[in-house]
């Protein structure tokens, strides 16, 4: 009974982590970048790896707050620590989607950070972190 509990309670701390991620990327989206920071604290505080990156990216981007590297260089540590992933295929695909996606200095920015991971892979690596934007 106690397992089922404890199980029960972790679904309820991660469907928030995750409703309040989505917050947080809504937010971002449309530019309102102090409730996005919010946002992902919460999801955050309940365990969620991306939006602890999130915080670390804002920090360092100085959006929704001051600009500051060390900030920006402790949240990127503990998502680190939480497991965000470090799939370079994946890392490629999902920033070529986002530039794709983007305009102006974002889109350049995205851009730079997608050319620097094909950097690092391989003919057949980079072929199939391509592939999901080719269908």
């Amino acid at each position: 009974m106690r397992r089922i509990l404890i199980l029960v309670s972790l679904l309820i701390v991660c469907a928030g982590a995750a409703a309040d991620t989505r917050k947080g990327y809504d937010a971002y989206t449309g530019g309102d970048f102090k409730t996005a920071i919010e946002e992902f604290r919460k999801a955050a505080e309940g365990g969620d790896a991306q939006s602890t990156y999130m915080i670390g990216y804002l920090y360092e981007d100085g959006k929704g707050v001051a600009a500051d590297g060390n900030e920006a260089a402790k949240w990127y540590r503990l998502a680190a620590e939480k497991g965000v992933p470090r799939d370079a295929i994946q890392a490629h695909m999902w920033s070529n989607l986002a530039a794709s996606r983007l305009a102006g200095e974002e889109a350049e920015r995205v851009a730079k950070v997608r050319d620097f991971i094909a950097s690092k892979l391989t003919p057949d690596q980079l072929a199939k972190a391509q592939e999901p934007c080719l269908t």
